[in-house]
């Protein structure tokens, strides 16, 4: 695991195109400027990568014809900047550049033009633009969904969860809000990067698949990717996962690590409930999700304390006998709210059709 707050593409690899628009546009967050200047610090020829955009930017807006004065050199201090960060890495002898400040040279007259139109379409402001939402999906405990959006993308809504759709998806925009759990499987498109709303993090991509988690207790928005690439901002911190890596996002903070089994992360998908050192109180309210419960711990030691568990979510009768069982509890039931205190019984042993045991003290991703 890493504490950066990004992973950073590979020296040969180019940070993506829909998001080098939106910074020298100006219209980045906070943290995707960080992935950016960062990368302009530590990969070889900026240059090349800024061609790459011109290329995609002719093709985004080739139906787009604008002029007005000052564009050009408000994107031209951006790039002068992310040029000036190559050079700081590297300070060796290079050819002559193409592009020099107020003016673009022969052969890159077109990635300026076309730089220019991604600043003038629409005139988007700097910061996120209001979410408006055209159609709300919900699910209660215990229940799933899976939703086919306009773009054929699939979203599987996971329990206790709601997915909002922005106006206008579809077109250019395509972009959804979630409070809760949700695996999406996005069908690509340059022209529209797909965007996930969680509070103030937004997870970008073009097409993929990957898991979002956060429950309205949840302190930070968790990122799990199972194919391609995204991009997780909040407003000051952001992370780039590929494919196998996990990223936790707050406001101000972003970790990332590469999973052991990524696909624990969605087992919820195939019926499969998998905790990975969990701590119980956690444990327990993602079970209560499945299940319907409400559980309340009497004794606050036993919250802490962690498992690796793996249930079934159709099973909740033998789901609630191993936990009996290992952890050395009783239950009581009082409608849909269930007391967990310990128990004074010596401890019976655990079902061997489900697997689930204390885990040692550690810190996941560590």
């Amino acid at each position: 695991m890493t504490d950066d707050a990004f992973v950073p593409p590979s020296p040969s690899e180019a940070v993506p195109a829909e998001l080098l628009d939106r910074y020298l546009a100006g219209e980045a967050a906070p943290g995707e400027r960080s992935i950016v200047e960062q990368w302009a610090r530590t990969a070889p020829r900026v240059e090349a990568v800024i061609l790459r955009l011109g290329a995609a930017l002719r093709a985004r807006h080739a139906d787009v014809v604008a002029e007005a004065p000052g564009t050009h050199r408000a994107v031209d201090a951006r790039i002068d900047a992310l040029l000036a960060g190559d050079r700081r890495r590297d300070p060796a002898p290079r050819p002559a550049r193409w592009w020099t400040p107020g003016r673009i040279a022969v052969g890159g007259a077109a990635v300026a033009a076309a730089v220019a139109v991604a600043v003038l379409v629409g005139r988007r402001q700097t910061t996120e633009p209001a979410f408006t939402a055209a159609q709300r999906y919900e699910t209660a405990s215990g229940q799933r969904a899976t939703i086919t959006l306009a773009d054929g993308s699939r979203v599987t809504l996971a329990p206790a969860s709601h997915l909002e759709i922005g106006a206008g998806y579809g077109g250019r925009s395509r972009t959804v809000a979630l409070v809760g759990e949700a695996y999406f499987d996005v069908r690509g498109d340059a022209r529209a990067p797909f965007a996930v709303r969680t509070g103030t993090v937004v997870t970008r991509v073009l097409g993929t698949a990957f898991a979002v988690r956060r429950y309205p207790a949840d302190e930070a928005v968790s990122v799990s990717v199972v194919r391609g690439k995204v991009i997780a901002a909040g407003p000051h911190a952001a992370a780039t996962l590929a494919a196998g890596w996990v990223g936790v996002v707050t406001d101000s903070t972003a970790k990332s690590w590469q999973a052991a089994d990524i696909g624990a992360r969605t087992a919820w998908l195939d019926g499969r409930l998998v905790f990975e050192d969990t701590p119980v109180a956690a444990m327990l309210e993602a079970v209560g999700r499945w299940y319907g419960y409400d559980f309340r711990l009497a004794d606050s030691a036993l919250a802490q304390r962690r498992v690796i568990a793996t249930f079934r979510t159709d099973e909740p009768a033998k789901t609630l006998s191993a936990i009996r069982s290992v952890l050395n509890v009783t239950m009581t039931f009082d409608g849909a709210t269930v007391v967990v205190q310990p128990s004074r019984a010596a401890a019976a042993p655990a079902r061997p059709d489900v697997r689930v045991r204390i885990a040692p003290h550690t810190e996941v991703g560590k």
